[in-house]
């Protein structure tokens, strides 16, 4: 039975220097507080999937953020702006639909070194020379005689180099520097496979497939398509984007199980039944905003029984 493929990383580090660097200090001084909260939100959502986190709308991404950030939108869209401008974010691969970054793309491959490393073409941007770079840094190195000169013995290590007895070394790395080979672009197994998403489904609808909620060949995606097709004829762009959004973060909260902790069968159902709700509980919010009454006079709007004395109620 072939191994379960592992979606992308549990774990990354962060340099101690990090808060050094040129490009990070003009942004926090720029817009401190929400620069950082959205640089690392956004840093662990894309290596929790891969190297790169694909969307499809920006108003979503920014939602996303948002939500996950506890930060208005408006905030984190200024934030997003600052890092782009000082390359924390990749801007030629957000323009394609990626938000990424040769750093973040770095943490990646250090960690996924001993896998078999594999990565999306369109949305990579280490050059392979950065890439053997990396994986040099990590070179193992044999050493015949323990007593040799302490001189080259610093020197060795200030290059980055491990010395273990050659009896001793772990063969899984020299396996997997022999079967990587010039120029091969692969992808890796850290990495959702590359989706190709019908181009007439619902962009609210995409995120669903986009965020691994729902799989591009499960037979229930047409209906669903043509559910969120229709949910445009009644509602607005907003509306059904926030309210995608708020299914989503139900979704990634508690899994395909219901309020009894009991496995979810009828998917379709359970996604349709979920965005009516959250559709629901949204145009209500607007319509409290909107109706800025007192308290007293909208009560008693909805208390029939009470309009004959609304005057005396009221006064």
């Amino acid at each position: 039975m072939p191994a379960k493929i592992k979606y992308g990383i549990e774990y990354f580090r962060t340099e101690v220097n990090h808060f050094r660097s040129v490009a990070m200090r003009r942004a926090i001084i720029k817009d401190g507080p929400d620069v950082i909260a959205v640089y690392f939100f956004m840093q662990a959502e894309i290596l929790i999937i891969g190297h790169s986190y694909q969307f499809d709308d920006e108003e979503l991404l920014v939602f996303f953020i948002s939500d996950g950030c506890n930060c208005p939108e408006d905030r984190v869209t200024k934030a997003l702006e600052i890092l782009l401008k000082y390359g924390l974010f990749d801007k030629e691969s957000y323009d394609n639909g990626y938000l990424t970054s040769v750093e973040i793309q770095k943490k990646y491959y250090k960690v996924t070194k001993r896998r078999k490393v594999r990565y999306l073409e369109e949305g990579w941007l280490l050059s392979n020379e950065e890439m053997d770079l990396i994986d040099k840094k990590n070179t193992v190195e044999t050493v015949n005689n323990l007593h040799q000169d302490e001189s080259n013995l610093t020197e060795q290590v200030q290059n980055g180099s491990q010395f273990v007895n050659e009896s001793k070394q772990s063969k899984s790395h020299s396996q997997s520097q022999t079967e990587r080979k010039e120029g091969l672009k692969i992808q890796d197994k850290g990495v959702l496979p590359p989706v190709i998403i019908p181009s007439h489904f619902d962009r609210s609808f995409k995120s669903f497939i986009l965020q691994g909620a729902l799989n591009i060949n499960d037979p229930i995606t047409e209906m669903l398509n043509e559910f969120f097709t229709e949910l445009r004829d009644n509602y607005t762009n907003r509306q059904v984007r926030d309210a995608t959004m708020h299914t989503l973060n139900q979704l990634h909260k508690n899994g395909w199980v219901d309020g009894d902790n009991e496995p979810i069968k009828d998917k379709y159902r359970y996604i349709k039944s979920a965005m009516i709700n959250n559709l629901n509980i949204i145009i209500n919010n607007e319509n409290d905003a909107e109706d800025d009454r007192p308290f007293i006079e909208k009560l008693v709007d909805n208390l029939p029984g009470l309009k004959k004395n609304r005057t005396e109620i009221t006064s």
